[in-house]
């Protein structure tokens, strides 16, 4: 059960997120790492992995709430606000996000 949910998250992930990604589970904790090109490696984990998949999480979901977590964070990390004309300056990009 484990192996298909985490080959079924992965494929996900792929098609929506450029960079390394890495997806396990150990000891019932679910286990992401995507490393984009030139920076560190941002994590993500669930624990209770058996206990949440009985309950109906299913591996879109958790695909969808990674993708916003990622997102936000490299919307953090790349772009800077103005606060006087609130506008959004690109710095540097090295992953991709499609959605």
């Amino acid at each position: 059960m484990e192996r298909i949910f985490t080959n079924a998250l992965k494929k996900q992930l792929k098609q929506r997120i450029k960079g390394d990604l890495s997806v396990h589970i150990v000891d019932d904790t679910l286990i992401v790492d995507i490393q984009p090109v030139g920076f560190w490696t941002w994590h993500f984990t669930i624990n209770n992995l058996a206990v949440q998949i009985s309950t109906g999480l299913s591996s879109r979901i958790v695909a969808d709430v990674i993708v916003k977590q990622y997102k936000k964070y490299i919307l953090s990390k790349h772009f800077t606000q103005n606060n006087s004309k609130k506008v959004l300056t690109f710095q540097v990009q090295y992953a991709t996000i499609k959605e």
